[in-house]
């Protein structure tokens, strides 16, 4: 598993979330497997072929997400692709919880470094709040090892986690040079949804194509 350190500690973090904000007791336990480099196969490669597949068939243009909304529910594949599209408000900052009651720890409870590249299992369990486990193998009879990552003297409780943003963040500049260069390359009734991204000063007036026709 090549997962930077930190995005692995959200991770963790979302999971004894969920574990502590919806604890079933049919689903006592939360598996989390990383497949093994150059020896995977999974349901999402067949997938990623079939639309492959149906975007070179199709004379329909891409301009916006939206496109490739509407294309995937189109492709031909049983069971038929269920198309869900998320909202800003979902996109939370499970890292935030790192200032609350978790903490980002180096070292199991007996003291040793985490070899957080080669975690291969990581489990959750709705009676161990604030506890991940984790191994270095798939072997069932391998023990897991528990990392806490409750600061000491705090006890976990539920949060409301904060969405990620509650705004649009601002493109850079190069990327707002990049965006306006690829304009006349978006049909015209696409290019509003890219515009509304451009930052634009009270009284200017911005002129993309002066010299393009919407057709071409």
């Amino acid at each position: 598993m090549q997962w930077p350190t930190g995005t692995l500690i959200s991770v963790m973090l979302m999971n004894i979330f969920h574990a502590q904000k919806h604890f079933n007791s049919e689903l006592e336990v939360t598996n989390q497997t990383f497949l093994e480099p150059s020896h995977i196969h999974m349901e999402a490669d067949s997938i990623n072929v079939a639309i492959k597949k149906t975007k070179k068939n199709t004379t329909a243009k891409i301009d916006t997400h939206r496109d490739w909304v509407n294309l995937i529910r189109l492709v031909p594949r049983k069971p038929t692709m269920k198309v869900m599209e998320l909202e800003q408000k979902y996109f939370l900052n499970f890292s935030e919880l790192l200032h609350g009651c978790y903490d980002h720890r180096k070292q199991n409870i007996l003291g040793e470094s985490v070899p957080w590249l080669k975690i291969k299992w990581l489990q959750y369990r709705h009676d161990s709040p604030g506890n991940a486990f984790y191994k270095v193998s798939f072997s069932l009879q391998a023990e897991f090892k528990t990392l806490n990552l409750t600061r000491r003297g705090r006890h976990p409780v539920n949060h409301d986690v904060q969405p990620i943003h509650m705004t649009s963040t601002c493109l850079s500049a190069e990327k707002v040079k990049d965006l306006q260069s690829l304009m006349p390359f978006i049909h015209s009734q696409s290019r509003p949804f890219y515009q509304n991204m451009l930052p634009v000063r009270q009284g200017d007036s911005v002129e993309y194509f002066p010299n393009e026709s919407d057709d071409e």
